[in-house]
C-alpha cells in the first residue's frame, strides 16, 4: 500500500478519538488550514455576540475572540462552547488591569500576583 503523500488530507499526523480526547481550539487555530487533526478551524462567534456597532456583549465577543478555548468533542468537531481554563482566564486578566487600572509590566505582575489566585480558586468552577 502506498503511503499518502505529505499534505494530504488522509495523511493527518493525529488521529483523535475515545482514547485521545482533542483538547479544544486555542484563539490562534481561527482561520487554521491544515491536515493536522480535523484540519481547517474557523471560528464561530455566537449570534448574541457579534461585537462592535451590534448591540451585543462587546466583553463577551472579546474574551471569545481574543482568549477562550473552544471545547472539542473527543474527534474534534467543534462544539461551539467557550471556556476559559486558567493561562486563558490571566491572559485575559492582564487586558482587564491595563485597560481599567492602567497597570502594565510590573505593577500589574505585582498586582495580579497578589489577587489573580485568590480569585480563580474562588470563582473557577471546574
Amino acid at each position: 500500500m502506498q503511503e499518502p503523500a505529505p499534505g494530504s488530507v488522509s495523511a493527518t499526523a493525529t488521529k483523535w478519538g475515545k482514547d485521545k480526547p482533542h483538547p479544544g481550539y486555542e484563539t490562534w487555530h481561527d482561520d487554521f488550514i491544515g491536515n493536522e487533526g480535523r484540519g481547517e478551524y474557523e471560528r464561530e462567534v455566537p449570534t448574541n455576540f457579534q461585537g462592535p456597532d451590534s448591540g451585543d456583549d462587546q466583553f463577551m465577543n472579546s474574551m471569545i475572540t481574543k482568549y477562550a478555548l473552544e471545547s472539542a468533542k473527543p474527534d474534534g468537531t467543534k462544539t461551539g462552547e467557550f471556556v476559559f481554563k486558567y493561562p486563558h482566564a490571566k491572559m485575559a486578566a492582564y487586558e482587564i488591569v491595563d485597560t481599567h487600572l492602567g497597570l502594565k509590566g510590573a505593577a500589574a505582575d505585582d498586582y495580579l500576583n497578589k489577587y489573580f489566585d485568590k480569585t480563580w480558586e474562588h470563582f473557577d468552577t471546574a
